[in-house]
This record gives C-alpha cells, structure tokens and sequence, in this order.
C-alpha cells in the first residue's frame, strides 16, 4: 500500500476524497427533493441514491439515518420509512443505532414499512430507463461524488375568461342545475376536478364507484389543462422549467419569505386553481410546500385579488390553532397565491378510519372551526376536498386539519359556486335562498357532512343533482349508522343536529358541535 492510501475499511480518506459533511451536504438536498416528489418513480430512485451513497461510503449510513429522519417534518411518511427500512435491511448495525437514538415510534414505523425492492420497482418498464425518466444521476464537480440531479412545471394556466363558466353566476345559490362547462372555461373531461362534483350535472351519478375516488384536486397527474404529457424526462423538464420560469412563480421567489424556492414536480389541476408542488428554504430548513395559484375572474381581478389577499391574511393569522391547515406564505402579486404544507392524502382519497379514529379526527376539525369561527372567519365550504392530513411524520394515522378557510367566501361572489362546490356536501342555503345566508351556521352544516364522510366513507348524498338537491332540501337527514352499523347512535344524533336542514334546528354555534363530540366516549 503506498504512503499516501489508507485501508478504507478504518474509514480513512483517501487523497481528493470528499469527507462525509461535504457528500451529505452535496447529495442529501436532492434525495429529499426527490423523496418529496409526486411521482413514484422519483422517490424509489431517490431512495435508491440514498442507499446506494450509504453502500458506497458505508460510514455515513448512520449519518445518513440520523438526517432522514431529522427531516419527518418536511418530507413525506410513507417514502421517507420505506427510505429507512431499506437503510436499515443493508446496514443493520450502523442504521439501527441510529433509528434507536430517537423515540420507538420512529424504529415501530421503520419496522412496520415495507423496503424498496430497487430491481423491480426501477426496472417495471424493462430497463434501467425507468431511473431516469423523472430523475437521472450525474457526476459532481468534487471527486468521487455522485449527485442525484432534480428535475423541474407549467406556469399555472390562466382561466379562460371568454368561456360560460367563468361567468359569476349564482346557480347553486339558486337552486339551478350547473354548467357542465368547468372554472378552466373546459369541458368535464379537461378538468379532472370537476369529478368531484358529479352530482351536479343532471343524468350523472353522483358517486360512481365513489366520485372521490377519481383524480380530483390534491392528486398527481400527467395531464395538463386536458392535453395528454408524455411521461417522459425530456417533457417532466420542459413542464417544470416552465413553470419556475412562469411570471407567477418569478414573483414568488421574489416577494415570499422563502430565502430559496425551487419546483420539484410538474404542476396539476388543484380546486381553486393550478398547484406547482415546491420545496422552500428559510434559513438552513427546508420545507415541502404546495404553492397554489387561483383562478381569476375574467373581470374585477384587482377587486378579487385584494379580497383574496383579506382573506389569506385571515387565515394565515389562525393557522396556529389546532386542526387549521398552516399558511407559510400568500401573496396577490400577480395574481393571489398562497403556499401551505404538503398534504399527502384529503379525507376523499381515504378509506373510513377506525370508530376511535374518526372520533378523534371529528374533535379535531371541530376545534378547528371554533378556532375559525373566534377569529370571525367563515369558511363556507368546506368537504372532504378541504380536511387534508400532512404528508410528514411517523404516525400511521395523522390527525387532519382544515385548509382552504374563507376561500370558498370570496370566490361565490366572482364565480358560479356550482365550479367549485360539491353539492353532495352543500347545506340548503346553497340552494334556495329561503333557508339563510352562507354563514357560520353554513359550515356547522358542511362539517356535519364531512363528518358522515368521515365516519362511513361515503357522502351524505348520492344520485343526480336534483335528487340531491331535493333530498337536502328535505326534512329528514341521512343516518351514519345506515352505512356503517357499529356507529353509534350518539354519533348519529350529533351529525343528524349539525345536518339540520333548518338554522334553527342545528348547533347555533361550532363550539356547541365540538362540546357535544366531546361528550362522546
């Protein structure tokens, strides 16, 4: 052995080999982004980039762990465990320290998760090209270093002003069946969001094999305002490039509190506009965010944006109670956007919890519409659409929170509510005006909804708009125990209370409907 290299086995460098903070630091960035990422292909071959560094520089694995795990707060559960396991399955010694050095919830969840199987799950499509078709691993400046490169989508289309459906219509508000025309001025089949309110287009069933269940807002997609995207590298780049490019996304690197800003996935169709799933920097932490871009009336879009803008603020000023999704940034430049926390699932792409579950989640979005309600916010449209759970952590059953508060308030005036409000879910003043206003006592109802979701796994309603419509507007209420048997009758009383077609029959307050969950066992 030559004087100037030393047995690698003792964990010595070698002559122009990096040391182990400096390859953490080059690589550990990307593999977070690509763990973040909405692709499974990006974060299996994130996850293999991790594990193939610890196997390469066996004395960072530990490291490595120790990092991953630091980052549970900002990256999602089920990629960033099955990350772990892996880790843990090649170094069992080294990882497992490290894994022990925290709480036994992270080495339960670690253990419970299933590892990658690399050979299968990169090589689905017949070869290796399945790696680089969202990601593709490059050699650094630095010696003996390899990098695991990010890729970059489309600015956030602007709505189709000209169209029927961006006109500011009220045509839930007034009992009459919606355009099939949706809010991006396209048909059903250009929107994927607009499956979320099948009811509200006469002769359609309300809930083919659960409408919930089709690509809505807040789920990955490979189209973009209708037209098929190739799923290929070249056309991933050129869509996120795109959108980092975007005037949009330009202001917001400029005006946001982010000291850095980047688009890790191509964006897709949210509820109230286009979403780019990002990632952010404030100091030396980094945080998986969705910045979302509403959609814009064809007219008043000074007018909306500064009401936009109120209404943010208000929301960004709750955040820190209990069961209200977090506001990390908003701004009305050039158009109203706002960034929040990843969420990895929404109540519609979840199957019912556990009674003591569902208990616990129901308490939790309840405290949350107090909290609201004190602050004198109104959400005014809340469903399963709007009670996201985080995509961080390592508990196997997070509790949700509500996102979205006030939005609803502000885009009933600038655009037909029938775009954007599923009727399945709506209280009777969304139909006739005879019942109320949309108010506070409009979210009691909505959150009464959202709860028989919560607890059955299926909505309150179900059928073509006007049999929906007309059975909300009926005396009687759907009964959770009719869908799912073990409910209890104490937990249809309540839900039956807060569904009262009549204000004057339900809670007159959420902090009543919160009490009364609370009372339960």
């Amino acid at each position: 052995m030559g004087a100037d290299q030393v047995d690698a086995s003792k964990g010595a460098l070698r002559p122009g080999e990096p040391d182990a903070a400096d390859v953490l630091s080059l690589i550990l960035p990307s593999v977070l982004d690509g763990l973040a990422a909405e692709g499974h292909r990006s974060r299996v071959s994130a996850a293999w980039t991790a594990c193939r560094l610890a196997d390469e520089r066996p004395e960072l694995g530990a490291e490595l762990a120790d990092r991953l795990v630091r980052s549970a707060d900002r990256t999602p559960r089920e990629p960033l465990v099955r990350t772990l396991s892996s880790l843990h399955e090649r170094h069992p010694e080294s990882v497992g320290d490290a894994l022990r050095a925290f709480d036994g919830t992270v080495v339960r969840a670690v253990r419970r998760a299933d590892s990658w199987d690399f050979d299968a799950e990169l090589r689905a499509d017949g070869g290796g090209a399945a790696v680089a078709d969202h990601q593709r691993v490059v050699d650094a400046d630095a010696p003996g270093v390899t990098v695991y490169q990010r890729q970059m989508p489309d600015e956030p289309t602007s709505r189709d002003t000209s169209s029927p459906g961006s006109e500011t219509s009220s045509s839930v508000d007034a009992g009459v069946e919606p355009s099939g025309v949706d809010a991006a001025g396209s048909t059903d089949t250009d929107r994927a969001e607009t499956t979320t309110v099948e009811g509200a287009r006469k002769g359609d069933p309300a809930n083919t094999d659960r409408a919930e269940t089709a690509p809505v807002a807040g789920t990955a997609t490979t189209e973009s305002d209708g037209a098929d995207v190739p799923d290929t590298a070249v056309e991933r780049r050129r869509r996120i490039q795109a959108a980092e490019n975007s005037e949009s996304f330009a202001a917001v690197q400029l005006v946001s509190d982010f000291d850095e800003v980047s688009v890790v996935d191509p964006p897709r169709r949210g509820r109230y506009g286009h979403v780019l799933p990002s990632r952010g920097r404030i100091d030396q932490a980094e945080y998986g965010v969705d910045l979302l871009f509403f959609d814009e009336p064809g007219a008043e879009t000074r007018s909306f944006g500064s009401t936009m803008a109120k209404r943010l603020r208000q929301w960004y000023c709750a955040d820190e109670a209990s069961g209200i999704a977090a506001v990390a940034d908003y701004g009305d430049h050039p158009r109203p956007w706002v960034a929040t926390p990843r969420a990895e699932t929404t109540l519609a792409d979840r199957d019912p919890s556990a009674l003591g579950v569902a208990l616990r989640d129901a308490r939790e979005l309840a405290a949350g519409l107090v909290a609201a309600h004190e602050r004198g916010l109104v959400h005014g449209g809340i469903d399963p659409h709007d009670v996201v759970y985080p995509a961080t952590g390592f508990s196997s059953e997070p509790a949700p929170s509500l996102s979205h508060l006030g939005v609803m308030t502000v885009f009933r005036k600038y655009f037909g509510p029938a775009e954007y409000v599923d009727p399945r879910y709506a209280a009777p003043e969304y139909f006739d005006d005879n019942y109320g206003d949309v108010d506070h006592a409009t979210d009691v109802y909505h959150l009464g909804a959202v709860l028989f979701r919560l607890f059955t796994g299926e909505p309150p309603y179900d059928g073509d708009y006007e049999v929906v419509r007309e059975s909300i507007l009926a005396d009687g209420t759907p009964c959770p125990s009719d869908v799912r048997p073990e409910i209890p009758e104490a937990v249809d009383e309540v839900i039956a209370k807060a569904m009262a077609p009549r204000k004057l029959t339900r809670y007159e307050a959420a902090t009543q409907l919160s009490q009364s969950l609370d009372r339960l066992g």
